[in-house]
């Protein structure tokens, strides 16, 4: 993710939108995935809390992994 932070001028608004997408899922996704293993850890977490939480961490995978796969038809 870093190495996007360098586009500056050479993207078109849509392309620098894409990547701000792509910044915020990444940023809920470490978040999720930090505050999901804390929870683990505490033992916070039912059976069903967990299965919700994993899902809806699987989900920003899958958006994040969208979100870096457009950026790359972009040609960027």
């Amino acid at each position: 993710m870093a190495g996007l932070c360098c586009l500056g001028g050479l993207a078109t608004a849509d392309d620098r939108a894409l990547l701000e997408r792509l910044r915020i899922d990444h940023a809920a996704m470490v978040a999720a995935e930090q505050d999901f293993h804390a929870q683990r850890r505490s033992g916070a977490l039912g059976d069903a809390e967990t299965a919700d939480y994993a899902d809806y961490i699987a989900r920003l995978h899958r958006r994040v992994a969208e979100g870096c796969a457009a950026l790359i038809t972009t040609g960027l």
